[in-house]
């Protein structure tokens, strides 16, 4: 039997106006068939392999891939000409499309169209290749071919059943399936998806979508054609039309994107990428995402990626990831973030993650209020009612976060780190609150930007303000402030906070002499043990109590400065601390300690004492290593 496919390809140029090209060139020699196409030549049917159509990303093309199958499929499944059609960008069909061109043959006929010509003209040129047959008929015969193919079993296009995706979910064999709902003619209302045990790709077209529900499970693929666009008459939608793929929640009641409430039921392995999200039209609370592992053991959203998604009009949250509070018995982990971006129009926030949730990283996203002092974009905590599980290890590369009264709670949690964000519009910018009693540890905010419009709030604005002596191993490092902020960090006594080489732009234009700042100061009363936690200047409150053990988290060449704040202090030999053979040392002025772990238990040497009962120059000197009775 004959087995020969002929095979059309049309290459989209995209470099300046499209031009026709007379032709391109393939050849028989193996890896060259696509390199010839870029190539101008005569057009003609030559042999090629398959295989040379893997070359097609890495030049850049673009094209259309029109196949008719050997007499044996076409009799035994009714289908006279099979047609493929990925015009355009969408060429991560390509592994699929490949894998079936192989199949049936090797090597295979090919000639190259141009896409510089006339519809009409490459309609024509195709229809002569097919024996005079129009194009129309080569729509009917993709129809005809519906989902029952056992040659392509795994391939099923959405456009053949009336009812769309959700009928090729239904159709799609147990293993799983790849569904294309890119061509123009199919069901724009995806309606309620959900691939229970099938693992299942969908590929969505440039089109604006309904949706009701969509219910995440393990491997589940969903993939637009990029998150652009947007309504038109919008700032990336001045002039129609719009590219890119819209989702339209119709269902007010219910969040687009859900997990299973079921046990041991983890959705992992879940990609989506490529596409827009809008909220139910009068929505109040609806959020886009509400992944809700609160109630479940063993569930959650595992191992999965979000990717170029932008999330619009939801009144609620936008991603709201939820864990347990009173157990780590299931929780959403390993999660990765890439260019995600959630505008708010309401009171929820853009992100909300609460309770058990684990290694969630953020990369180059937005999370926007509508306006300056409105509400507050990202809530990092514990989930109300319980104190014992907390969100961890969540990571910020890149964000971009504005238009709030703050940008960000942090209500509970340990190691969030902030790196490279950028700060606009915003009263305040990061908070960090109890409101749950959910400690707080290790959040470092560290070479991010704060604009000039961030932290000026009648006197009451911040760029951190930690609200809560509760929190231990926060770091404001190598940041840069840019405008008068009423205050860069406003803390409370004993909170731990780390302020160190920070860019503070204000003293070149008449602001204050050094950054606004309070509460970093450790202020503490002497006791025989006294911890000073990550502290490196401590203000002491007046007493006889001599001091002899330094508890601190300090490391081995790490300094601290405890000053007196009026009266006296005592400090005395028999604890960690190395007098240098005296038994006692009263200060009434300040002495600095160094960190070692040289000398066994006596962790602490005094380097330096300066005292205020003497007078002219040799104040200083004398009193530098003075280490005797005042």
């Amino acid at each position: 039997m004959k087995t020969t496919v002929k095979l059309f390809v049309m290459l989209l140029l995209s470099v300046g106006s499209q031009i026709p090209l007379s032709a391109s060139q393939c050849t028989q020699s193996a890896n060259s068939c696509m390199p010839a196409l870029s190539r101008s030549g005569t057009l003609r049917e030559t042999q090629c392999p398959a295989s040379d159509l893997e070359l097609a990303p890495a030049l850049g093309l673009t094209y259309s891939v029109y196949i008719s199958p050997p007499e044996e499929i076409t009799r035994a499944h009714g289908a006279h000409k099979v047609l493929f059609d990925i015009r355009g960008r969408f060429v991560p069909s390509l592994p699929v499309i490949v894998p079936f061109v192989k199949n049936y043959l090797k090597p295979l006929n090919c000639a190259a169209m141009l896409d510089g010509a006339p519809s009409s003209v490459r309609n024509e040129e195709i229809a002569t290749q097919f024996g005079q047959e129009s194009t129309e008929s080569l729509q009917q015969d993709e129809k005809s071919r519906g989902a029952t193919s056992q040659d392509s079993a795994d391939l099923i296009f959405a456009d053949s059943f009336p009812g769309g995706v959700p009928a090729a979910v239904a159709a799609c064999p147990s293993q799983g399936c790849v569904i294309f709902a890119t061509s123009p003619r199919v069901n724009r209302n995806l309606g309620q998806i959900d691939p229970k045990a099938k693992a299942i790709t969908i590929y969505l077209g440039p089109y604006n979508f309904t949706v009701d529900k969509i219910t995440l499970r393990k491997s589940l693929k969903i993939v637009g054609m990029g998150a652009s666009g947007g309504k038109s008459g919008s700032v990336p939608c001045r002039v129609e039309p719009c590219n890119g793929t819209a989702l339209h929640s119709v269902n007010p009641s219910n969040a687009v994107f859900v997990i299973p409430q079921l046990d041991n039921t983890a959705a992992t392995n879940v990609s989506l990428s490529g596409f827009r999200v809008y909220g139910a039209a009068g929505n109040t609370d609806q959020d886009a995402f509400f992944v809700d592992a609160s109630l479940l053991f063993n569930s959650g959203l595992w191992y999965s990626t979000l990717e170029d998604i932008q999330i619009f009009d939801f009144a609620g949250v936008g991603i709201h990831l939820r864990g347990p509070n009173g157990n780590f018995g299931a929780s959403n982990q390993w999660l990765r973030f890439n260019n995600v971006d959630v505008f708010r129009a309401g009171a929820g926030e853009a992100l909300r993650i609460e309770g058990a949730n684990f290694q969630l990283h953020f990369t180059d996203c937005e999370f926007d209020g509508p306006g300056i002092g409105m509400g507050t974009n990202i809530f990092i905590g514990g989930y109300t009612g319980n104190n014992y599980a907390w969100p961890f290890d969540i990571t910020f590369r890149g964000l971009v976060t504005q238009g709030a009264a703050s940008a960000v709670q942090v209500d509970g949690g340990s190691t969030i780190s902030f790196h490279t964000a950028h700060f606009e519009k915003l009263w305040g910018g990061i908070q960090i609150t109890l409101s749950n009693n959910t400690v707080t540890q290790g959040v470092n905010i560290e070479d991010s930007e704060f604009f000039g419009d961030v932290g000026v709030n009648g006197g009451s604005g911040y760029l951190l303000n930690v609200a809560t002596s509760y929190v231990f191993g926060i770091r404001f490092v190598h940041n840069q402030i840019y405008g008068f902020p009423d205050s860069v960090i406003s803390s409370t006594n004993l909170a731990q906070v780390v302020y160190r080489d920070n860019f503070y732009n204000a003293i070149y234009f008449g602001g204050p002499n050094v950054p606004p700042t309070s509460g970093i100061t450790t202020q503490l009363s002497p006791s025989s043990t006294l911890n000073i936690g990550g502290a490196h200047s401590i203000g002491l409150n007046s007493s006889t109590t001599p001091i002899a053990i330094i508890q601190s988290t300090l490391g081995p060449g790490e300094m601290v400065t405890l000053f007196m704040l009026g009266g006296t202090a005592t400090f005395a030999s028999g604890g960690n601390i190395a007098l240098m053979g005296l038994d006692q040392l009263t200060i009434d002025g300040s002495i600095t300690f160094v960190r070692n772990d040289l000398t066994g238990s006596l962790q602490w040497t005094p380097v330096s004492q300066w005292s205020p009962n003497q007078t002219g120059s040799s104040a200083v000197s004398n009193g530098s290593h003075n280490l005797g009775p005042q």
